[in-house]
């Protein structure tokens, strides 16, 4: 470190969380502890103050949560607040930075477009200083990040969405959990369909009426839930869904459920309560992993002996 200023160029792109610095130097020659000055590209500063090891290194560090990337020259001063001069020289140093992970600008302006379907603020309201237009996704409201900042999770129930969910929902490619429920949603886009990644599909109590047929081509749902969205209809295409787990068809309108749905062998949880089925098919018993199963407020006058091999029924 020549002349106790070192100067280091940082051109990656993500945010910066954290400096730390460690190093060395003869105690014994300088008693006096010293202090850096960091100066970033965009003229922050910041002294980072000591605390040592039982090694005889010192680290000092900083948070720093930059609101944008910070590129370009660093400037690190070594400074003797006691003497008043650079101090003593330092050896063995090293400069870490913490970086945020950055966010896509996809997925954000996704979840800005979802904003102004609502008047509803996005940011989360445990960090209502920091503006949804200038941080990362993962501080807007009902938003779950993963640990690369990607959005894996989007809660909006009760959130006063209306209309149709808009084209840029598929920009949210690495989402694993959406939650729509008690909105005012009339369609659902195609694009839905482009969410490879989707587990959890929550759509209940919405006046849909209908669902797109992409809808069936989210092969990786594990749960879904179509409760009180005035269905009449389920296609057969619901056994492209075949790592289903739970499926709640309650309070709509079916007059008979799709033999399809019982090759779904991993179902565990499938609820048709409240609709106007006549009859329920012996194909039930197919569906041998079936441990939850309400039935209740239909039209029926018998069930199927089959119902008798779901040995793990306890509902």
């Amino acid at each position: 470190m020549d002349n106790n200023w070192l100067e280091l160029d940082v051109n990656d792109i993500a945010k910066i969380e954290k400096v730390t610095i460690q190093y060395q130097w003869d105690t014994i020659e300088n008693p006096t502890p010293c202090t850096f000055v960091c100066l970033s590209p965009n003229q922050q500063l910041w002294f980072i103050n000591d605390a040592e090891d039982p090694n005889g290194f010192y680290e000092k560090s900083t948070s720093i949560f930059s609101k944008s990337p910070v590129t370009g020259k660093w400037l690190f001063y070594l400074l003797n607040l006691v003497t008043g001069n650079g101090g003593a020289k330092v050896k063995n140093m090293s400069i870490t930075f913490d970086y945020i992970p950055p966010y896509l600008e996809s997925e954000r302006q996704a979840l800005v477009d979802l904003k102004y379907l609502t008047g509803h603020r996005w940011f989360n309201i445990t960090c209502s200083h920091i503006r949804w237009n200038m941080e990362s996704p993962c501080d807007f409201y009902g938003v779950e990040c993963g640990q690369d900042n990607k959005v894996v999770g989007l809660n909006l129930h009760e959130f006063g969405l209306g209309g149709n969910i808009p084209e840029c929902i598929r920009n949210l490619s690495y989402l694993k959990k959406l939650i729509l429920s008690s909105n005012n949603l009339m369609t659902i886009s195609p694009e839905i369909g482009q969410l490879e990644k989707l587990e959890i599909l929550d759509l209940s109590n919405n006046p849909l009426t209908d669902l797109p047929p992409e809808i069936y081509s989210l092969t990786n749902l594990i749960q879904l839930k179509l409760s009180n969205i005035s269905l009449a209809h389920l296609s057969s295409e619901i056994n492209q869904l075949n790592k289903l787990v739970k499926i709640d068809l309650s309070y709509n309108h079916l007059v008979e459920i799709p033999l399809e749905i019982y090759r779904l062998t991993e179902l565990n949880t499938l609820n048709i309560s409240h609709n106007q089925l006549s009859a329920i098919p012996p194909e039930i018993g197919a569906l041998s992993n079936l441990s939850q199963l309400s039935m209740s407020y239909n039209q029926l006058t018998t069930v199927p002996s089959e119902v008798g091999l779901l040995t793990k029924l306890h509902s």
